[in-house]
């Protein structure tokens, strides 16, 4: 049968792991903690752990054993290379990826450089030189013996007892991500929803993960960097990882330390295998109170002077709290949004939403308002020395025979911006959204000034 060289694959007859812990990011990896039990004598010795998926990132592989880890390095060599290095002289078949035609030989000799060549001796003791490996598929009967096909990591380590022992492994790999998926369906006539939201769960990390403890986790969260000071060298495929032994750290981050929302932790133990896709049910509500306005948007800082359109769209304010019914931590993901009546339901459409923190408002856009228009000016521009002061008209008209709520959201970094003077009540959304609530009479116009005190660096 035709096999692709990279089909050679060696089980590894590893320490077999115990219980593992998955901890999923919404930003494509996860951090594992795993368990292995591992026969080590005493005194100072040589560690070789060479059974972890390819997607693992080399620098966040840390052990913690009952004793101590000096140093680690980390070796990765080429499959193409050390399977076709170490085939001189074994029976090759070669087949041409686009046009079908096929050679046999023996393997002659192998030159792993920048452009790969393959010399191969035919049956009728003709020499065949490929040059472009890439074009081809490569198929060798024999595997060669002794060569490694995972990568491996090397820690020296001096347990405090002899014998068979737990290692606690963490390390973070790449290509296992997450995300949420949400259903929004207004009731018209009574203005509360129905909330029904689920994960989807990818996993394309190389590894099984069976009865696994799950974590998911969103937020703005960096990858673990791992260890210090990690010099690389690349020879051949040869890559090789070695911190000094005085600036490792080999404990796990807290759950405290983290700078994501915590958001689901699934109690009974969990299953995904290698490229596979799963769902979720996470949380459903009914009865959620919504409001209905109209809502103008602003969506560029405030001091940059755009002289744009601010358009006006229709949508529904969603407050996260118990007495809205819900008041639960909904994360990052799509709303796919429904408005159900007497006769039928409509789909409205699907808005990304970046979460929802307990006790939040997220204001869910659903089309353009055709009867409101808006339009932002600055009207002066001046210095009073050092901060510069400008003055914002926003001038909005309603051709409709009914009355508009209306909420203004000017977007920007407000942290060192202060209001000198503004003809509506105004409020701060965090650092980056000043609000404005008002009523826009039926056909009617109406003009909001703000006065602002942008202050500049002193240095």
């Amino acid at each position: 049968m035709k096999m692709n060289f990279f089909m050679f694959l060696l089980a590894c007859n590893f320490l077999v792991a115990q219980e593992a812990k998955l901890t999923i990011y919404n930003n494509g990896f996860a951090v594992v903690e795993e368990t292995i039990q591992a026969n080590l004598k005493s005194g100072r010795q040589q560690f070789l752990i060479d059974n972890l998926s390819d997607n693992v990132i080399p620098n966040s592989l840390m052990i913690k054993l009952n004793g101590n880890v000096y140093s680690y390095s980390f070796f990765r060599k080429s499959l193409f290379n050390e399977i076709l290095s170490n085939s001189i002289n074994k029976d090759v078949t070669v087949y041409h990826k686009f046009s079908n035609e096929k050679l046999t030989g023996k393997i002659l000799s192998f030159f792993p450089n920048d452009n790969p060549r393959l010399i191969i001796k035919k049956q009728d003791n003709s020499i065949v030189l490929l040059s472009n490996l890439l074009e081809y598929d490569i198929e060798i009967k024999e595997l060669p013996e002794n060569i490694t096909l995972n990568n491996k990591y090397s820690f020296e380590v001096e347990p405090n007892k002899s014998g068979v022992q737990n290692i606690n492994l963490t390390y973070q790999i790449n290509d296992v991500s997450w995300d949420a998926q949400h259903f929004l369906i207004i009731n018209d006539q009574t203005n509360t929803a129905s909330l029904s939201s689920h994960f989807q769960i990818y996993n394309n990390s190389g590894k099984d993960f069976k009865n696994t403890k799950l974590k998911l986790i969103y937020g703005d969260v960096q990858k673990p960097t791992g260890f210090n000071n990690i010099s690389e060298q690349q020879d051949y495929g040869l890559m090789r990882f070695s911190p000094e032994a005085s600036k490792m750290n080999i404990t796990n981050t807290s759950e405290e330390e983290l700078t994501g929302l915590f958001i689901y932790d699934l109690k009974d133990d969990f299953s995904i295998l290698n490229q596979q896709f799963k769902k979720i049910s996470y949380k459903s509500a009914d009865n959620i109170k919504i409001q209905k306005k109209k809502y103008a948007f602003s969506s560029f800082e405030p001091w940059q002077n755009t002289k744009g359109k601010v358009d006006a769209f229709n949508v529904i304010e969603l407050v996260n709290s118990k007495e809205n019914g819900l008041g639960f931590a909904i994360p990052k993901g799509i709303f796919s949004i429904y408005s159900m009546n007497k006769e039928n339901i409509e789909f409205i459409g699907e808005i990304q939403t970046n979460g929802i923190n307990i006790n939040n408002t997220e204001a869910l856009k659903l089309s353009r308002a055709f009867n409101i228009n808006g339009r932002e000016e600055i009207e002066n521009l001046d210095f009073d020395g050092i901060d510069q002061i400008e003055t914002y008209k926003y001038s909005f008209s309603n051709n409709a025979n009914n009355s508009e709520d209306l909420v203004l959201l000017i977007s920007g970094d407000f942290s060192n911006t202060k209001i000198l003077s503004s003809s509506h009540k105004y409020k701060f959304e965090g650092k980056r959204t000043l609000r404005i609530d008002f009523k826009l009479n039926k056909n009617s116009e109406e003009q909001i000034i703000i006065k602002t005190q942008r202050k500049q660096n002193r240095y």
